[in-house]
């Protein structure tokens, strides 16, 4: 397992070098919120902050993704709902063309007081419509299990996504006392139905969040910072770059006659 960040703009701008040098491997950036935001800094335009963080990743080498937030509403129990169709034109507006280093990252806790069957529709649309995203199978589902239990339905295709999961675990069961290392083995987090009865484990486990004081430890304004463990399989997947084709020469003769002069010899062509 490896150490993984996600962040915002309530970690302020990250020093990815810093980082880097706390043994982080990878980091995935908030992109997208419903279809009403991108991730910014009260000083920035719209989308600043993502696509900074963005750069700096690509610059210090260091793997990157997006985490998108699914809202199924504007506000809490309205009827201005936001639909999948909606989220995902959001998204690719802003994330354009990027390429992810791994999957991006769909975040489903927040009900807005909506249906069951509204909630369970929208993350699904989401998630499918970004199957095979950056060359990727499934995108990653950010979720708690408490959370998923309660407000999403069972679908035989759940388990097929790679699971992050959010659980916090309290130090020697203290509570205030947070874990700032990955936790001992034996202690296991709660898995959402839907994985637990396909036997599947989580690709990563967030398991110290909010009151940690690692922030500035690795390299976020903030006092606190989003860590969890994550598998290489999942995180450090990176595409390859398909190398050029390289195509047979052939060998090919060559005879010039010219003012009753002649000329013999044989030359490479390369197929174009």
């Amino acid at each position: 397992m490896i150490l993984v960040l996600d962040t915002s703009k309530h970690n302020g701008i990250i020093d990815v070098g810093q980082a880097k040098s706390q043994g982080v491997s990878a980091i995935a950036g908030r992109c997208t919120v419903g279809n009403y935001y991108c991730d910014r800094l009260d000083t920035d335009k719209m989308g600043e902050n993502f696509a900074r963080l963005w750069d700096n990743c690509k610059q210090e080498e260091m793997p990157v993704s997006a985490y998108n937030v699914i809202m199924p509403a504007y506000t809490d129990g309205g009827k201005d709902r936001i639909s999948a169709d909606e989220h995902l034109d959001w998204f690719f507006t802003w994330f354009a063309n990027r390429q992810p280093d791994f999957p991006i990252i769909w975040d489903c806790e927040k009900s807005r007081y909506q249906t069951y069957d509204w909630i369970t529709a929208v993350i699904q649309g989401c998630v499918k419509g970004t199957k095979g995203l950056g060359g990727f199978d499934y995108p990653i589902i950010y979720t708690r299990q408490s959370w998923w239990d309660a407000y999403v339905k069972p679908w035989s295709e759940w388990h097929k996504y790679p699971l992050w999961l959010a659980w916090y675990p309290y130090k020697n069961g203290v509570p205030g006392s947070f874990y700032v290392d990955f936790p001992p083995t034996n202690i296991r987090p709660w898995l959402p139905r839907d994985w637990k009865e396909a036997n599947k484990d989580f690709s990563a486990w967030q398991y110290s969040a909010d009151g940690n004081g690692q922030g500035a430890r690795f390299g976020a304004r903030s006092k606190a910072i989003d860590l969890s463990m994550g598998s290489e399989d999942i995180f450090l997947a990176h595409i390859p770059i398909e190398p050029p084709v390289l195509y047979e020469s052939y060998l090919a003769d060559i005879n010039i006659s010219c003012n009753g002069k002649s000329w013999a010899g044989s030359t490479k062509l390369e197929k174009v």
